[in-house]
């Protein structure tokens, strides 16, 4: 009686831990899917605007939007590269490493500070500046101890898949 119940509590962990598994690389493949839209989008407003520039004053105006924009694609592309290195991190060791998150809060608002800066107010610019600024001190303040914490992780994560 007590070994039935004991299967039946790991077929249920089972089935939660499968549902957490498709809802983690269904965002991961969420992601890829938008990242792929973003940049097939990005590359024909970029080539439509190329193509359709007609000669006029304006073409220099429009050649320095269109630097700007695929400056601010790119460094959108690392941030969602990020994400993604984030998730599939998850999905690998169910454990995501404090410095990968750390180091996407700084560059996030960095991006969007630097390259977005149209898209916000002035007070939301200065809380994303002060975001970045003090993420970054701590990443400073503590890189050596986030070091020692990654490198205590891959080798208990190496000695668990010697274990299996």
């Amino acid at each position: 009686m007590k070994n039935k119940k004991i299967k039946q509590k790991n077929r249920i962990n089972n089935f939660f831990e499968l549902t957490v598994y498709l809802y983690i690389y269904g965002a991961i493949f969420g992601l890829i899917i938008y990242m792929l839209g973003t940049l097939a989008t990005k590359f024909f407003n970029m080539f439509e605007s190329i193509f359709n520039s007609s000669g006029n004053t304006q073409e220099t105006a429009s050649i320095s939007t269109l630097q700007h924009e695929l400056l601010h694609n790119i460094a959108f592309t690392i941030v969602l590269v990020k994400a993604y290195n984030i998730l599939m991190e998850y999905a690998k060791h169910k454990h995501v490493n404090i410095k990968y998150i750390i180091e996407i809060s700084i560059i996030a608002p960095v991006v969007e500070v630097v390259f977005n800066y149209g898209s916000y107010d002035f007070n939301m610019l200065v809380f994303l500046g002060i975001l970045s600024i003090c993420m970054s001190i701590l990443y400073l303040f503590f890189y050596d101890k986030l070091k020692i914490i990654e490198n205590d992780y891959k080798k208990e994560h190496e000695k668990n898949i010697r274990n299996i």
